[in-house]
C-alpha cells in the first residue's frame, strides 16, 4: 500500500527537519527512501553527520537555511524549543509540520500552541508511534473475537526507558485505545504521579531521564505507567477487560485470557482464574511509522495521521504528573492546570 502512496507523489515533496537526534535521523532515512527533497538543522552538525544522511543539505541554524518555502517540517530538537521553531518556521510550511513528543517540556507553550491549533492551515501532527501503527485497533479487533467485554485498564511496566520518551508513545496509545472503544476523552481527566527526574539522559547531559509511576483516569478506564530505574527490561503492556487480558512485549508477541463463564452468571465480587487461549504476533509492528507519518502530512495516508490534539493532550499529562510530584502525589486534573501557580505554570523540567 506504502509503495501506491509514494507513486501518488508526481512532485517531490521538500521537507526539512530540525534536529538530527534518534528520532530526527530515522525521519530523515524514511524521506530519502521516499525520494524526498530534505534539508536538517542541528547545531551539532558535522558531529551528527552519517553516510546514511548523503544527500541532506545540513546546516548548523535556520538562518544559515536558503530562503526557500517547504512541504513540511520536522521539529525534533529538545521538548523545550519546540514549539518556539514552530513558531519560528510556520510561515514557510505549504502543509504539515509533525512534532516529536513531548511538545514542550513546560506548561505555558502547550496552551500557547493549543490557541493555534484552529487557526493554522497547516496539518499538525503528533509522533506517538503506536497510534499511527493502528495498535488500538488492532488489540480491539483481538478483544472482540475473544470476547472479553469492556476494557478496565491498561497497564505499562518497564525498566528505565525514560518515561518522557519512550513513555509518552504508550500514553499516547492509551488516549487511542480510549478513542477506538468510546469514541472521544472524556473532559475530566486526573493524573497522579510520583515520577523522579535524574541528569542522566544518554542523549544529553543536561536533560532529565523520568522513571517512576504516572497514572491518570479516563472515566472509569484506569491507565498506570511503571518505569524502574533498576530494572533493564523492555516494556511489557497488559490491557484488562471485564472477563480477561491481552498482553504483549515490545517484540509483538500477544497472549489472550480469558475466563470461560459468561458475565452475566457472575455475582458481584466473584472472579475467577483466566486462561490463555490464543497467542500471536502484532501485525503493526512491521511498519515504519515514520514513512506512515510523513505521508499522513501530504495526505496520502489518514491511517498515519495522529492529530495535534492527541500530542497536546499526552504531554499535559506528563506535566500533570510532574506537577503532581511538586504536590506530594496529590491529583491534578487537566481542567485545573490553568490554574496552578505561577512558578510551576512556567517551571521548565528539562525532559528529552
Amino acid at each position: 500500500m506504502l509503495d501506491t502512496l509514494r507513486r501518488n507523489l508526481i512532485d517531490k515533496p521538500r521537507l526539512i527537519i530540525i534536529g538530527l537526534g534518534s528520532a530526527g535521523r530515522k525521519y530523515a532515512e524514511s524521506a530519502i527512501k521516499l525520494g524526498w527533497e530534505i534539508y536538517a538543522v542541528d547545531p551539532k552538525f558535522p558531529e551528527v553527520f552519517s553516510s546514511n544522511l548523503k544527500g541532506v543539505t545540513i546546516e548548523n541554524k535556520i538562518e544559515d537555511l536558503p530562503g526557500i518555502d517547504f512541504d513540511g517540517a520536522v521539529i525534533s530538537n529538545y521538548a523545550r524549543d519546540r514549539i518556539s521553531v514552530f513558531l519560528e518556521i510556520k510561515e514557510r510550511l505549504k502543509k504539515f509540520c509533525i512534532f516529536e513528543k513531548p511538545l514542550s517540556d513546560s506548561i505555558v507553550p502547550i496552551f500557547e500552541l493549543e490557541k493555534l491549533v484552529h487557526k493554522s492551515n497547516l496539518n499538525l501532527l503528533s509522533h506517538h508511534r503506536w497510534s499511527i501503527l493502528g495498535l488500538s485497533q488492532e488489540i480491539q479487533l483481538i478483544s472482540r473475537r475473544a470476547d472479553l467485554g469492556e476494557m478496565v485498564s491498561f497497564e505499562l511496566s518497564a525498566g528505565n526507558c525514560d518515561l518522557a520518551a519512550g513513555g509518552l508513545h504508550w500514553i499516547g496509545f492509551s488516549l487511542s485505545l480510549y478513542e477506538a472503544q468510546y469514541g472521544s476523552i472524556p473532559k475530566e481527566v486526573v493524573v497522579s504521579g510520583n515520577i523522579q527526574a535524574k541528569k542522566s539522559n544518554p542523549r544529553s547531559k543536561e536533560l532529565n531521564y523520568l522513571s517512576g509511576r504516572l497514572s491518570f483516569c479516563l472515566d472509569t478506564f484506569d491507565c498506570e505507567f511503571n518505569f524502574h530505574e533498576a530494572s533493564h527490561i523492555a516494556p511489557n503492556m497488559n490491557v484488562i477487560f471485564q472477563k480477561g487480558a491481552v498482553k504483549w512485549d515490545f517484540t509483538g508477541e500477544y497472549n489472550v485470557s480469558s475466563i470461560d463463564t459468561n458475565l452475566d452468571s457472575l455475582k458481584p465480587y466473584q472472579y475467577k482464574v483466566a486462561k490463555n487461549i490464543e497467542n500471536g504476533e502484532l501485525k503493526c509492528v512491521k511498519y515504519d511509522p515514520f514513512e506512515k507519518i510523513m505521508l499522513a502530512g501530504m495526505g496520502l495516508d489518514a491511517d498515519g495521521s495522529v492529530t495535534i490534539e492527541e500530542g497536546i493532550l499526552a504531554s499535559k499529562i506528563l506535566l500533570a504528573g510532574m506537577v503532581s510530584c511538586e504536590k506530594k502525589s496529590q491529583n491534578v486534573s487537566l481542567k485545573d492546570l490553568k490554574n496552578i501557580s505561577k512558578p510551576l505554570l512556567l517551571k521548565s523540567w528539562n525532559f528529552t
